[in-house]
Order: C-alpha cells, then sequence, then structure tokens
C-alpha cells in the first residue's frame, strides 16, 4: 500500500492539468503504446481506463475497440479529456469523475482495463488492484505502469522536494510500484495470474536547464505539490535552488532516460 501523500489529492493534478497534458502526454505514450500491445484489445472489445488523466491511454485506444469507459479523480483532467474527444470527433469514449479503489461498474463489466502511470500512486493500491479485477471479466487482461526509482536530474530535484515533502512516495532509490518484483507480488495478490512486466525506455531531452525547470515546475506532480505546500510567496526562494542545482549539474543540454515498467496479466477464468 502507498501510504498518503501528497499526490493522492485531485487538487494537485487539477493544477497541473494543462501542463501536464501539454508537455508529458506525448512523452508517456511510448509506455501507453507498449501497454496497449501486451494486452492486445479487439476491435469488439469494452475496455476500461483507470486513473486516465487527460486520456494519455484513452485516446490510443479507442480507435482499436468498441468502448472507452475513462475515469480520473480529477475533474479538470475529466474536463480536458472530454474537451479533447470533442476536438477529435471521439465517440466512444464515457469520461467520468471516479474513484479508482470504488468504480461505479457492475463486476465482470470489461473485456481489459489498463491504468498508465495512475494506480500506482494510489493511496490504497491493493483496493485499486481490486476493483479492475472486480471489474474485469473472466480471462480478460489488466494493464498497469510505473516508474523505476529515479536517477540524474529527477532525483536530483526530488532530494530537495523531500526535504518539504518528507511523505513523497518517492524516496532515494525507491518508488511505488519500482521493481518487477513488487508488480508480480501486488499483481498476484489481487488475484492476477500470467503476469509478464517489461522495461520500457523513455526519452527525456531538452535544449537547456532552463528548459527542464519550466516544463516540470507546471507539470510534474511532486513539483506542484510542493509549490502548493510552500505557498506563492516562499516558492520563489524555492524555486531558485532547485533550477540553481541543475544548472550546476548541466552546463548545455539535459539528456537522459527512465524506466518505465509496463505489466500485463490476466484475471483467468472461474
Amino acid at each position: 500500500m502507498v501510504a498518503s501523500s501528497p499526490l493522492t489529492s485531485p487538487d494537485v493534478w487539477n493544477d497541473l492539468h494543462l501542463f501536464y497534458n501539454e508537455t508529458l502526454v506525448p512523452r508517456f505514450a511510448t509506455a501507453a503504446r507498449r501497454g496497449i500491445e501486451l494486452v492486445e484489445p479487439s476491435r469488439h472489445d469494452d475496455v476500461i481506463d483507470v486513473g486516465c488523466g487527460p486520456g494519455t491511454l484513452t485516446l490510443l485506444l479507442a480507435p482499436i475497440v468498441k468502448q472507452v469507459a475513462a475515469v480520473d479523480f480529477a475533474e479538470k483532467m475529466i474536463e480536458l479529456l472530454k474537451q479533447k474527444c470533442d476536438k477529435f470527433n471521439v465517440s466512444n469514449v464515457d469520461a467520468r469523475v471516479a474513484d479508482g479503489t470504488a468504480l461505479p461498474y457492475p463486476n465482470e463489466r470489461f473485456d481489459a482495463a489498463f491504468s498508465c502511470f495512475g494506480l500506482f500512486l494510489f493511496a490504497d493500491r491493493p483496493k485499486g488492484l481490486e476493483e479492475m479485477y472486480r471489474v474485469l471479466k473472466p480471462g480478460g487482461k489488466a494493464m498497469i505502469s510505473s516508474w523505476a526509482p529515479a536517477d540524474g536530474p529527477i532525483e536530483g530535484m526530488y532530494s530537495i522536494v523531500r526535504e518539504l515533502l518528507p511523505n513523497l512516495p518517492f524516496q532515494k532509490g525507491v518508488a511505488p510500484l519500482g521493481t518487477e518484483q513488487e508488480i508480480h507480488y501486488e499483481l498476484s495478490q489481487a488475484g492476477f495470474r500470467d503476469i509478464r512486466v517489461e522495461p520500457v525506455p523513455v526519452l527525456f531531452d531538452y535544449e537547456t536547464a532552463e528548459a527542464f525547470w519550466h516544463e516540470n515546475s507546471r507539470a510534474s506532480a511532486p513539483l506542484v505539490a510542493t509549490r502548493r505546500k510552500v505557498g506563492e510567496a516562499d516558492w520563489p526562494a524555492v524555486e531558485a535552488k532547485l533550477l540553481l542545482g541543475l544548472q550546476e549539474t548541466f552546463r548545455g543540454a539535459v539528456r537522459f532516460q527512465r524506466t518505465a515498467l509496463v505489466a500485463a496479466a490476466v484475471r483467468h477464468s472461474n
């Protein structure tokens, strides 16, 4: 279980929804695509995307399945996803605000279930996995993704952020569902079988340390949560400290790779 953290509040995600959509969605799509490949949904499938955010995975699924139920606890994320569906004439997405640990659907409702960088941050992760299992038809596949522990510039930022948010779920060398063993254990505890976990490299590339900071200070949930805690009056001093650390580390471009852990599993037939 992930202890309650600032990242389990919808307020943080409501604050960052626009910047997250503009910057991180294209980067995270790599893992989303691999997750879809592992599940192999069909044109006739009804599927669910739990913790859908602004539709990173939902809008990749929509053209290849019958229907997508997209749920998120952040109202602004759902509003944004609905706007994108309208803009791109996507008519087979039912987007709604809902709690991933109490899904508003009957048992064995969906042919496949997904959670791309969503469920791994739940305060009650076992309950979230239990709910995904419950609404999945016997024989259906589930996919989840998480991040291996951070290093490089991400860990450099987190080390400072943790001074202000000690209950951040990203500790030095540790991340929620940050190992293949953890993923296997928690999926199996929820009842899933035939578990497969793949490391997927995700490239981050910025021209300067300032460009890296501009994106992450507005779109990274840990940084947005930190800003909310320290308040606007004290934020400039914290921002200066974080940016200085990046500038001292990177004199030019900021390029690094993070490892996403993408898992697929099966709910066995009853």
